[in-house]
């Protein structure tokens, strides 16, 4: 039996479908290899049971002496890799003892926060990428063998197993349906505006996903009453593929995403599909025969109405759509390749493996500043003004106060998520807070500042953001 150990932050979403499809279909097509995974943090109750009949095969929130444990059985230790605080945290602090390690990439790895670190690809063997999209980053399109040498590609297959597939869309309606991260740092940033501009008078809009601090619902309502219909979270997306004719998904060209599931689960169901012709959709769609990608709003718009006119197309590349995914993604090609891919990795002794990382912990236990040091460590040289805040640089500070909106999300690597796992850092707080009140949001600015100048770590510059913020905020209620 060869063990496989999945080690991950955390679960929810695709990569939770990923997981489980991976207990499921690996017992049944690769039965020699055993899979276990370990979570740092917990996970939903919904995630949790899913994996239900799983369970001997799940730990979640277990430390690390645990996991030192569990590495040392195992034949192959599977790291599942994105920007997540309790990821680099693990990099930083953990000392994995000898292993085969291959790092699984969840992340195309192009653009901030989920970018690819160099020092993490370096720390693997085998370094797997859902798209090959990847082979474009510069990590391994440049001239250095050894990180070359390290990828490889899997294209996860759809669990087609959970859906029960049925098409009841309605005639009287010409249903246009979105699956997947409801927030700007994925969404075209005017994917509201190409919907209503839609000339189609019987069209409609679902989008499904749990909306984010963005509130992109509440700014649909200045659109035309009924134009969209916003589900929330649905762990069966297959209420919403049932009835959709179009899957329409306009990302924007600095998303994060790589596997793009949403995209493979609506081609499974035979519904067309138009996106952008960004790096991981065009890995997927081929365009005219599979589905339909475009390269501005204006093709956008036109795409969705070009499909409408023409039913017959939206059949075709429904049909071709579904072929593409039954016979190149089925889970028995994938579980083949991952299975190679394993005996690959057998073939190497286990080996020590060190994370050298570009920044330097305080070795005193509780060091305040953990939290900025590993989003400064996670964006991988690529978050100077980071750096040259925590020197003291108020130029540094007015540039993230207006930081790009993948950067202030909920999750995903962002500066919110790192505050969540360490709420009394003191840079967080700091950076927090200059985006508050360039927001106008001067309660949040205020409270975050107070933060930061709290002992041990006391920041001195933000008592002047403070102070600036309190009189904002009487200017206001004066």
């Amino acid at each position: 039996m060869i063990r496989i150990l999945h080690i991950t932050a955390h679960m929810s979403g695709g990569l939770a479908r990923v997981l489980l499809s991976t207990l499921k279909y690996a017992a049944r097509f690769t039965p020699e290899v055993s899979h276990e995974i370990v979570t740092m943090g917990e996970i939903s109750d919904a995630v949790r049971l899913s994996f239900a009949g799983f369970e001997d095969k799940l730990h979640l929130g277990e430390s690390y002496g645990f996991i030192a444990s569990k590495a040392s059985e195992a034949d192959i230790v599977q790291i599942e890799y994105w920007n997540h605080p309790l990821l680099y945290k693990f990099f930083l602090e953990f000392q994995l003892p000898p292993a085969r390690v291959m790092l699984c990439c969840h992340v195309s790895g192009f653009f901030r926060p989920q970018l690819i670190n160099e020092r993490a690809v370096r720390f693997s063997d085998i370094f797997l990428a859902a798209t090959r999209a990847t082979a474009k980053h510069e990590l391994f399109a440049g001239p250095d063998r050894t990180l070359k040498d390290k990828l490889r590609f899997i294209r996860f297959p759809v669990d087609v197993e959970r859906f029960q597939v049925s098409r009841e869309t309605d005639p009287g309606r010409y249903t246009v349906g979105y699956i997947g991260t409801v927030s700007y740092a994925k969404l075209h940033r005017n994917f509201l505006r190409m919907c209503a501009g839609v000339n189609v008078e019987n069209a409609k809009f679902i989008v499904c996903g749990e909306d984010s601090p963005d509130n992109i619902e509440s700014e649909s309502k200045s659109c035309k009453p009924g134009l969209f219909e916003f589900t929330g979270y649905q762990e069966d997306v297959s209420k919403i593929l049932k009835k959709i004719d179009v899957f329409g998904y306009p990302l924007a060209s600095t998303h994060f995403g790589s596997g793009e599931q949403a995209i493979i689960e609506a081609m499974y169901f035979g519904i067309p599909v138009v996106a952008f012709a960004n790096a991981a959709e065009a890995e997927i769609i081929e365009n005219g025969v599979t589905g339909l990608l475009v390269d501005s709003e204006e093709a956008y718009v036109a795409a969705i109405e070009h499909l409408h006119r023409h039913p017959e197309e939206r059949s075709r590349l429904g049909a071709n759509a579904k072929k593409f995914v039954e016979t190149k993604l089925g889970p028995q090609a994938c579980f083949a390749e991952l299975d190679r891919l394993y005996r690959e990795l057998l073939e190497r002794p286990k080996t020590e493996h060190v994370y050298a990382g570009a920044v330097e912990l305080s070795p005193a236990a509780g060091d305040p500043c953990l939290g900025s040091k590993l989003l400064v460590e996670s964006l991988a040289g690529k978050g100077p003004e980071f750096s040259a805040s925590m020197a003291g640089d108020r130029e540094a500070d007015a540039m993230i106060a207006g930081i790009e909106t993948a950067m202030k999300t909920k999750t995903k690597g962002s500066l919110n998520q790192y505050l969540y796992f360490f709420p009394d850092d003191p840079y967080l707080n700091l950076w927090v807070g200059l985006i508050a009140h360039k927001e106008g949001r001067r309660e949040d600015a205020m409270r975050h500042f107070r933060k930061s100048l709290q002992p041990p770590h006391r920041i001195g510059r933000a008592e002047d953001y403070l102070n600036a913020s309190l009189a904002q905020a009487t200017i206001n209620r004066s």
